[in-house]
């Protein structure tokens, strides 16, 4: 495994993602410090959380990328983690088989990242009373409702069904610092 050439993929996908995120909300990738939170209800595409929207034509494809680069550095957590790789594209699959002192670590990073967070509150508040979405800042929650995104997203246009992605930064923070502390042991 050559994990210096799968980290600069990880990081071109982000770029990606910031660049689509940025898109949406007519923020450079550079400068952009919130990520999308987008609700599908029918054919309606929601964006909670955020100021004014400029190109909603970059909704599906930032759910594809962001999704796709959630799963690059899973996969990466978990060849740290397990020793071995992990193939798919469903991120429960490649989070679940993680040893419980990973997901420990991810998820006491990620409550540090929402925790009193005047944001995650307001975004919780519009998802759940707003928009009728159970919804919660809870990192297990998070990846399960995010683990078939990659392929979802892809063909929205094919259901009607209620779908939602949140929680993209947070999530991939906390598995990239898990990744850090796993790369010095």
């Amino acid at each position: 495994m050559n994990i210096e050439s799968l980290e600069k993929n990880i990081d071109k996908f982000h770029k990606a993602t910031a660049h689509l995120a940025g898109a949406i909300i007519g923020v450079p990738a550079v400068g952009l410090r919130e990520f999308p939170v987008v609700v599908k209800k029918e054919d309606e595409l929601i964006v909670c959380g955020l100021g004014k929207l400029t190109d909603t034509d970059f909704i599906n494809p930032y759910v594809v990328n962001a999704a796709f680069s959630l799963e690059l550095s899973l996969k990466l957590l978990h060849y740290l983690d397990q020793k071995k790789w992990k193939g798919g594209h469903n991120l429960c699959n490649i989070y679940t088989p993680l040893s419980p002192e990973s997901k420990q670590q991810a998820l006491e990073i990620f409550n540090n990242t929402v925790k009193n967070s005047e944001r995650h509150s307001e975004i919780f508040k519009v998802m759940n009373e707003q928009l009728g979405v159970s919804f919660s800042w809870d990192l297990t929650q998070l990846i399960t409702k995010s683990s078939t995104a990659f392929e979802d997203w892809r063909y929205t246009f094919q259901t009607k069904k209620t779908t939602w992605f949140a929680g993209y930064p947070e999530i991939r923070f906390a598995v990239h610092q898990r990744i850090e502390q796993l790369k010095k042991c």
